[in-house]
């Protein structure tokens, strides 16, 4: 993995409320997660938005502001964490996938903490692995999705956008 490649960050919110707060711990362990199991620069401009407001000013200006930012970045890939794919989840995949950028999955493996710090060995290599699958996308008009069910296996679905 070239050092400067950048991961858009996907994790689920939800409503106001313990279930919210729970959420935002989980995402911050797993953007922790990502930053020492890969080399990408992690981008979660969501975050900001969910940490600092309430649930009627941060959703649909943090999706809006999210979508923005994954228009102007070089992103090499998206990375779905948690236990599912929320629909605010599903609209930031869906602007990637338009991109042609490739997203991998880990909501199929259900966790909603990632895993132990000392299998960082085994994940960095499935994480370069899946990389090579996933990005660059073979077509402008194709875009993939990884499906991670565990650091040995995974499943590849090609979209046309």
């Amino acid at each position: 993995m070239i050092g400067g490649d950048v991961g858009y960050f996907i994790h689920r919110v939800g409503p106001d409320g313990p279930v919210r707060e729970a959420n935002i711990e989980a995402a911050k362990l797993w953007i922790r997660w990502l930053l020492d199991v890969t080399e990408l620069a992690v981008s979660a401009p969501w975050l900001a938005y969910v940490i600092s407001c309430d649930e009627t000013t941060y959703r649909a200006r943090g999706l809006r502001d999210g979508i923005t930012f994954a228009n102007m970045s070089p992103i090499r890939v998206g990375i779905i964490c948690g236990p599912e794919v929320s629909d605010g989840c599903g609209k930031d995949r869906d602007v990637l996938l338009e991109r042609s950028i490739g997203v991998m999955d880990l909501t199929p493996m259900g966790l909603t903490a990632p895993p132990p710090a000392h299998e960082r060995g085994l994940w960095l290599v499935a994480f370069e692995r899946w990389l090579r699958l996933v990005s660059p996308t073979p077509s402008p008009s194709r875009a993939r999705i990884l499906r991670v069910h565990g650091p040995g296996r995974s499943d590849l679905d090609e979209r046309n956008p």
